[in-house]
């Protein structure tokens, strides 16, 4: 599913808990080990070619994709 903004709910399973997906190698920090345990942000793919998910759901692992918005060109 593609969104423009953060999904406030989980279109499958109703749930409110969608995560922000963070890609690469991150650095340890105490307060991203809370996030985690808590479920307000997930681990993603270290590097990729392809589109990566930008949010999660934490229950039923959904995975939203953030909508590029095209720019028209203006003659």
């Amino acid at each position: 599913m593609k969104s423009e903004n953060k999904p406030s709910l989980c279109p499958w399973c109703g749930s409110h808990r969608i995560a922000i997906m963070l890609g690469g190698m991150p650095v340890y920090i105490p307060e991203m080990e809370r996030e985690l345990d808590n479920g307000d942000i997930q681990m993603g793919c270290a590097a990729g070619s392809f589109e990566e998910p930008t949010w999660q759901c934490t229950e039923c692992g959904a995975q939203f994709f953030r909508e590029r918005s095209v720019a028209k060109k203006q003659s």
